[in-house]
């Protein structure tokens, strides 16, 4: 039996060599980003003990990709995904390896630990658009959205394996050590990108001043194109709502549910069995219709079960509701994806990609800021509950603009 017919969309992706090396060197970065971001989130309490830098580092890893991303998808659609990506991952690795020196001279304050956070998301905002597009150049259109859902599933694989290898280095080495492994997968992923052969369609007539030119007519193709304004309108539950609450998980086992660095890696690993799961049955799936209602749904799930988690002090409810939540963000970030990727016009899909990827990565960054801000001074229950209320009746608007697009977006092009 073909593996294709055991796995569908899965075993189709992977059967082709392009993106196999791809999720190959693709999956060992992503283990690395995950046991970084755990490591640096139980750095920053070890170190201060505070929400409010809690969200600060959170803010710095994320929110340069609001910053950048607009003109990291404008070098993309311009130079290529793949050269954009390889330097991006270069740098990055690098940073996690001057983190993890650092730490182990007892250099690492509070302070240089923000700033290398916030270069390395510097970094981030260039290799995410242009490693998400370079998807649409391996496979073959109809099988978009199976390597799509693959690509998001192995991102929450990572979420779930990533707090166990973690917790492995934690015990038998030390943090050092984590930082250090991260660096290593860096150097995996781009022998990987070095292998694929392809070619992509690149604008080096076009004078580099112009650049902004190239930002501009993106952002107004996004503006007037409904179907896509109408998804990145709904993407603001995921992002600013729900997302900041994975680098809040430290405070809530220590201070919430009394469980310390044991308490910590469970939920994140909950948090990532749930999004795996869902992930995984979207990629078998492998079809764009029927992507706009559970990206709706979805979203209303990701609210009510994180204010279910944020008003307990339940450890095992709490567990279960983080697990509910982590299908619920798969769910939205696979059709989100999915959908933009098969509507956008493919001269624009750098640019695209990469707003919708400034805002999944920047809006929790502001979240990050304000939740830190907030639950120094009302502690972690109380401004989750309020957001998640605010997200609720947010939704009831943003879902709106999507259902009247549901057709436009799924129609196979």
């Amino acid at each position: 039996m073909k593996i294709h017919g055991v796995f569908g969309g899965i075993g189709k992706t992977l059967g082709v060599r392009n993106y196999r090396y791809y999720w190959i060197g693709s999956f060992i970065s992503i283990l690395g980003f995950w046991i970084h971001k755990l490591a640096l989130a139980w750095l920053t309490w070890e170190l201060t003990k505070s929400p409010f830098w809690l969200g600060m580092v959170g803010f710095a890893a994320l929110f340069p990709s609001f910053i950048f991303s607009p003109f990291s998808g404008a070098l993309a659609d311009r130079f290529g995904m793949r050269l954009v990506a390889y330097y991006s991952i270069v740098v990055s690795g690098l940073l996690a390896l001057l983190l993890g020196i650092l730490v182990s001279l007892e250099m690492a304050t509070i302070e240089i630990v923000f700033v290398l956070t916030f270069l390395q998301g510097t970094g981030l905002a260039f290799d995410l658009p242009a490693r998400q597009g370079l998807v649409n150049l391996l496979v073959k259109k109809e099988d978009l959205s199976s390597a799509i859902a693959l690509n998001t599933t192995t991102f929450h694989i990572g979420a779930f394996i990533g707090p166990a290898i973690f917790g492995f280095l934690l015990e038998f080495f030390s943090i050092q050590w984590v930082f250090y492994a991260n660096a290593l997968t860096f150097l995996v992923f781009t022998l990987c990108l070095r292998e694929l052969n392809i070619s992509e369609l690149k604008n080096l007539s076009t004078p580099m001043y112009k650049i902004t030119e190239d930002i501009r007519e993106g952002i107004y193709y996004l503006l007037g194109h409904t179907g896509i304004r109408s998804l990145f309108i709904l993407a603001i539950i995921p992002h600013l709502f729900i997302r900041p609450f994975v680098d809040f998980l430290p405070g809530f086992s220590e201070e919430v549910f009394y469980r310390g660095a044991d308490g910590f890696a469970i939920l994140a690993s909950s948090f990532g069995l749930g999004s795996l799961l869902l992930g995984f049955l979207l990629a078998v799936r492998g079809k764009t219709q029927g992507l706009a209602k559970i990206y709706i749904y979805s979203a209303l799930s990701a609210l009510i079960f994180l204010l279910l988690f944020a008003a307990t002090n339940i450890f095992w409810f709490a567990v279960t509701c983080v697990f509910a939540v982590g299908v619920s963000i798969i769910g939205c970030t696979v059709s989100s994806q999915s959908l933009i990727q098969n509507a956008v016009d493919p001269d624009k899909r750098g640019r695209i990609i990469s707003l919708s990827t400034g805002i999944a990565v920047g809006l929790p960054a502001i979240g990050a800021l304000v939740l830190g801000s907030l639950g120094e001074k009302f502690g972690l229950q109380i401004p989750f509950v309020t957001l998640m209320l605010i997200g609720i009746f947010y939704w009831i608007f943003a879902a709106r603009t999507v259902v009247p697009n549901s057709d436009m977006l799924e129609k196979s092009r």
